[in-house]
Order: structure tokens, then sequence, then C-alpha cells
């Protein structure tokens, strides 16, 4: 689990805090960036996993300082996204991510008739002063109302946990492409079986499941650097270094791994990694996946579409998830 917003009740001796309504013991969490400091009034995200949550405390493995509050930046572009809180017509606030976006004399709003409201699904550039509060040059609201609506995600990714061509993962996400006819969509292709590329992928979130609809796909080879996940085993951990060796699950090949200052450990540490299951989402540089997050995939700290990985269960077991999905969600 994580939760983001801004610190208050900061105890140092206690080493807790609260966020939107959570105590969160950070005496053993790792701190990211190293070197980052916490304070009331900083936007932080916690992470923890799930059975770190007792009541309204969790301890968590991790805290991340938004990196927007660096203490050298007066201004700086921004885009951000993600579901309105705290929404304040009067004074023309609200919060996405827990970060306070303000609505000034120049703002606009797309498209036109739309407006920013509590639960609205929307998707801000603007600039960012060094109090970490963004001043949004543009809104972009996605979805306006969660319960008439269904908002539209963008994925752009590599392809994990293949079933069939109308069943696979995008960076974490369960994709139903059951419309998408893949010979149009993909010249020169078949099937995306083998396709080792990268595709983009526009859907419609549904309901009760995890699993995102696809309307809309294409495969192409993209210049930007690309975050992909891997599953495996940690061996050869060099805390030194930040280096250790992934041994993938289900195969022999191994990956060479480097993590940094801002890479996010969840559910597992540097002084656990040793021998553990995890997930890496990373980009590669050469032939070395440089982390952005580390993962464990075991026990009660396995991700949402952990019913739909191929690398956590069974072909049968995952089958079975997509055959219930598909009986709840008909087309």
């Amino acid at each position: 689990m994580q939760v983001a917003g801004t610190i208050s009740g900061l105890d140092t001796t206690a080493q807790t805090f609260a966020i939107n309504g959570l105590t969160v013991n950070y005496a053993t969490a790792t701190l990211r960036p190293s070197g980052s400091t916490l304070a009331n009034g900083t936007v932080v995200t916690a992470y923890a996993p799930v059975s770190a949550l007792s009541g309204s405390s969790v301890t968590a493995s991790n805290v991340k300082v938004n990196r927007l509050q660096d203490s050298n930046l007066s201004v700086s572009n921004v885009q951000i996204g993600g579901q309105v809180s705290k929404y304040d017509s009067v004074a023309k606030t609200f919060e996405v991510q827990g970060t306070k976006i303000i609505i000034g004399a120049g703002t606009t709003v797309n498209p036109s008739g739309k407006t920013v409201v509590d639960g609205a699904y929307v998707n801000i550039s603007g600039t960012v002063g060094s109090d970490g509060n963004i001043t949004a040059i543009n809104i972009q609201v996605r979805e306006q109302n969660t319960s008439s609506d269904l908002a539209t995600v963008k994925l752009i990714g590599v392809i994990s946990d293949y079933v069939s061509d109308s069943s696979f993962v995008v960076r974490g996400v369960p994709v139903d492409a059951s419309g998408i006819n893949i010979t149009n969509k993909c010249p020169g292709l078949t099937s995306l079986a083998n396709y080792t590329g990268t595709v983009k992928i526009t859907a419609t979130q549904q309901a009760s499941t995890p699993v995102v609809y696809a309307t809309d796909l294409s495969c192409k080879t993209l210049t930007a650097v690309v975050i992909r996940p891997i599953d495996g085993s940690a061996s050869s951990v060099d805390t030194t270094a930040q280096t250790f060796t992934l041994t993938l699950t289900n195969s022999s090949t191994t990956q060479a791994v480097q993590w940094n200052s801002n890479t996010t450990f969840v559910g597992v540490t540097t002084a656990t990694l040793t021998n553990a299951t995890v997930r890496v989402e990373g980009y590669l540089s050469g032939s070395t996946l440089i982390a952005r997050t580390i993962s464990s995939t075991s026990g009660s700290t396995h991700l949402d579409d952990h019913a739909f990985r191929t690398v956590s269960n069974t072909l049968n077991a995952v089958n079975t998830a997509w055959a219930s999905y598909r009986t709840r969600h008909p087309r």
C-alpha cells in the first residue's frame, strides 16, 4: 500500500507523523532520496506492506519525499495527474496526490465547459515553486463524474504475463484487448505472443476490477526510456555497489540490476533482498536494469495485479482469473 499527502504532527523522538488521518511510523523506513529530511508541511509518499497496517497506524518501509521540494528549486515546469480532493471554490485550490494545486487567473480548463470538482480525474501542467505548490497553467479534465463516466488511461510499455492477444499485462496493469484487431493495429504482426517491442494502449477503467478495457493499441519502437517489469529471485547483493543479480522466474536467465537513491523499496529492504522474490520496474542502460521500484511479490505484499501474473501463479490459475473476469464483464 502507499499513501501520499502532507506531513503534520511530526514527532522526531517517536519517529512518527500524520498524513491523511493516518499515523505513520518511520523508525525503520528508508528515506528517499538519500539525505532528505522530514518536516511539517513536506509532501511525501509512504510505502508499506498491507500487513503493516494496524487500525489507523502503519509502519512504513519507505518514505519518499516529493522531489519538487528540492531546496535548490525555485520554479520548474511540472505535470501531474490524478483524482481531485479538497477542492476549495473560494480559495481556488485543490489537491492531487497530496500536492496543492492553485487555480490562477490565467489557468485554462479543458474541454470547454468542464469544471473541477472533488472526485474528478485531471491532468495538470503548471509551474512549481520551492514550497512545492503547483500553479496550474492548464487543467485537462479526464473524468468529471466517477458515477457516470469511465476514466480513460494511457499505457506505454512492454507486454508482460502474456496469456493471449486479448489477455496480458502492461506496466503492472492487466489489459483486456478483446476488442482489438492486432493485424490491423500492428501491421506485419499476426499475434503479440512473441512481440518484444513497445505497445501504446488507450483504455477505460472498469468497476470492481483492476483490468482495463483497451479501445486502441499500436505497436511501435519508441526512442524514449521504456519502463519494464521483471520478476525473479535476487542474489549476489552488493550494498556498496548497489547491485544484485535477478534470476528470472520460470527461467534460468539472469539480469544485472542496479539501484540508486531514487529507487523505492516496497515490502523488502537492502538488508532482506538476498534470495527475496521481487518485481523490479526500471529501464535498461546497456545491459543493466536501473531500478525505479523493487517490490516483494511474496505473501501479503503482492501487488493488485497478482492474480493475472504468470510469474506469481500457475498458467491454469491465471487462466481461471481471466475466465472469472470475463464472466463478470461480458463483451
